[in-house]
């Protein structure tokens, strides 16, 4: 993977957080190190003090980052659905952006986040294979249940009903469920 940067500024600055050799801001609770004093302050914030100072407006969830509380909003009241973007693909969606990046990791790409070695897992019984444990094991499913779902109108089969329901809205939202 690589980044881009708008001035040599930022790259300078980037080598410095990312790449020095130095000593890194460490919690004293958990020895986790950061890149940052400012991600040391949030980590504690959020994981050792449990403070959730964003709350969601529609209901009563509470969140420790910006960022969280507006995914939430995306995926429970927003109903934001992450669609794959490899054409052949034939899974419904996402609702959360980072369950989409895995997907394409362990389905398409084959590629590991942050340089972790490329490890497969083998379906040992049709040999697909997965970067993700969890992924082989889902997969497994479909040699082992009948297919509980069809959609009427393409009599395409699903062993999951979120799986079937995913597949109506996107492809056929006439239909009625």
């Amino acid at each position: 993977m690589f980044q881009l940067f708008r001035t040599f500024d930022a790259v300078q600055k980037h080598q410095k957080r990312q790449h020095e050799v130095r000593m890194r801001p460490k919690c004293e609770t958990c020895q986790k190190e950061f890149p940052t004093g400012s991600l040391l302050r949030e980590h504690v914030a959020i994981v050792h003090l449990n403070l959730r100072p964003f709350k969601c407006t529609k209901c009563s969830a509470v969140f420790g980052r910006q960022g969280c509380l507006r995914r939430h909003d995306m995926m429970r009241h927003l109903n934001y659905v992450y669609v794959c973007p490899y054409k052949q693909c034939t899974h419904a969606g996402f609702k959360c952006s980072k369950a989409l990046t895995a997907h394409i990791r362990s389905v398409h790409t084959h590629v590991r986040p942050y340089g972790f070695s490329l490890i497969l897992y083998k379906c040992e019984q049709c040999g697909k294979r997965f970067v993700r444990r969890n992924d082989l094991r889902v997969h497994s499913d479909i040699h082992n249940t009948a297919c509980k779902y069809i959609c009427p109108t393409c009599k395409q089969m699903f062993r999951r009903r979120i799986h079937f329901q995913k597949h109506i809205k996107k492809f056929h939202p006439k239909v009625e469920l």
